[in-house]
């Protein structure tokens, strides 16, 4: 009884002392950005492909606009998201819905619905800008709620 009496006054007396560190959830605005396409047609058709880009030499070589309206993103204030789901039979276009940051994290939800037919690279190509927060270290993509992928995040000063 003696132990047992021990055990719980440590154990009081060390939640005593702890702090709950809480971050609350912000909501980004996602602004969608249409207009471009992949430069390279090499992709993975059998996985989400997923890009975080933070710079516009980055987004060059990855992307080029199909007309000369097709909006810009400033990236001294924005970052860009983008996903590409395409298999050999279907292609897909992905929704970005919600985005929360918490920490140092960002947390990226979309959903996926079929487009039609596979169009061996030409399919949809869903991008998105946000504003940039150089304290944000990972971002991470769910879909569904279920995290398919973490891309870390290095800045460039």
């Amino acid at each position: 009884m003696k132990k047992i009496t021990i055990i719980v006054m440590l154990a009081g007396f060390l939640t005593a002392f702890t702090t709950l560190k809480r971050v609350d959830n912000i909501v980004e605005n996602v602004k969608e950005l249409y207009g471009y396409t992949l430069k390279e047609k090499d992709f993975d058709p059998s996985d989400f492909n997923l890009w975080v880009i933070t710079h516009s030499v980055a987004f060059d070589k990855t992307f080029i606009a199909e007309t000369e309206k097709a909006a810009r993103p400033d990236f001294n204030a924005e970052l860009v998201i983008a996903g590409k789901v395409e298999t050999l039979n279907y292609t897909y276009r992905l929704k970005f819905k919600t985005i929360l940051t918490k920490g140092d994290e960002m947390n990226v939800y979309f959903s996926v619905r079929k487009a039609g037919p596979a169009n061996h690279g030409n399919g949809p190509l869903s991008l998105a800008t946000l504003q940039k927060n150089q304290g944000i270290k990972k971002i991470n993509f769910y879909h569904d709620n279920i995290l398919v992928r973490t891309v870390p995040i290095v800045w460039v000063y």
